[in-house]
């Protein structure tokens, strides 16, 4: 039979406008993205701090008064702070090129202009006390970990969405996928590639109840709402929490409000934690995990809200039928 041409024109538009939607989501957020009032410290008599601020000269950072130095530092490994200029005592300017290496290369570029504002001849030192590490020097890899991440998320949801049939079935599914794929991608980017660092056991945590939470939401949903589930949970995780998740830029360099939303949804919180355990160990991140746990319990609760149907559904087993006992039964 030859599908009708209405099926084929309605086809070929949804498919058209769903690929306009998924190219809108992906780069639509790298495009209007730049840094905004970033915090950055200085160390300075108020002087020195007005001539600073006439030097910055630009709406991409914003100044604010520390008291010393080792405050400043405190506040940069803690990442209230992007950097910081110091400008009593010795002159130098503290950058953190694992929290952005546009805001760090923004206050290298500004070093020089700061050499009139301190009195003396001595040169602005430049200290970055959060570099890329070497398996990673310009952090392209870890804004590209981004993706595979949150896709084990998609995928366990597909996978268990169209073949596994049976709430039970289904949670156990879930966890154990999540479980091997996050150790898997811990081989992967921690000792093989050297994007991640730190405790590998906190970074395999925070992948499996990434992957979790995903998977939970999208088989999730088609278990509470049928095959209108599946795509609602893909275009909640690859179209809206994937892009806003801050993977590959800080959430602060998205447009008001969509840079904090992210950091609400579990990608955002998952970026958090391994930038945390990588690079800023000093980081309060007990909001980060309190977000991902209660994402994971809530594809949980959804995997558990009904008894789960699987798309495909498998053929039924018939029992073979014995021909000598089916004679024998016949007088």
């Amino acid at each position: 039979l030859r599908s009708p041409w209405r099926l084929v024109a309605v086809l070929a538009a949804g498919a058209s406008v769903l690929a306009a939607v998924i190219a809108l989501a992906f780069t639509w957020t790298s495009v209007n993205a730049e840094p905004r009032n970033i915090p950055v410290g200085i160390v300075a008599t108020d002087s020195q701090y007005k001539s600073a601020s006439s030097q910055v000269g630009t709406d991409a950072i914003t100044l604010h008064r520390v008291t010393d130095r080792a405050s400043a530092l405190e506040q940069i490994e803690q990442r209230d702070l992007y950097g910081a200029i110091i400008l009593e005592g010795d002159p130098e300017v503290v950058i953190a090129s694992a929290a952005s290496p546009v805001i760090g290369q923004a206050l290298t570029d500004l070093a020089p202009t700061l050499e009139g504002v301190h009195p003396g001849d001595a040169p602005v030192a430049i200290t970055d006390i959060a570099p890329w590490q070497a398996g990673d020097p310009a952090g392209a890899g870890f804004a590209a970990a981004g993706f595979p991440v949150v896709l084990t998320g998609f995928l366990g949801g597909v996978f268990i969405s169209f073949l596994i049939h049976g709430r039970t079935r289904r949670l156990t599914t879930a966890l154990a996928y999540s479980a091997v794929v996050a150790v898997l991608l811990t081989v992967v980017f921690q000792p093989i590639l050297g994007i991640l660092h730190g405790n590998p056991l906190l970074n395999a945590v925070t992948i499996a109840l990434t992957a979790l939470s995903g998977t939970g939401i999208i088989a999730g949903l088609n278990t509470l709402l049928g095959r209108l589930g599946l795509p609602l949970g893909v275009f909640f995780l690859l179209l809206l929490a994937n892009p806003l998740s801050g993977f590959a830029m800080p959430a602060a360099f998205y447009p008001a409000p969509w840079g904090e939303i992210g950091q609400w949804l579990a990608p955002g919180a998952a970026a958090t934690l391994l930038k945390a355990h990588s690079y800023f160990p000093h980081q309060d991140i007990h909001t980060a995990w309190i977000t991902l746990a209660a994402w994971a319990a809530i594809g949980v609760l959804l995997l558990l809200s009904r008894h789960g149907h699987a798309l495909v559904r498998p053929a039924p087993v018939v029992a073979p039928v014995d021909p000598a006992a089916s004679a024998g039964s016949v007088r």
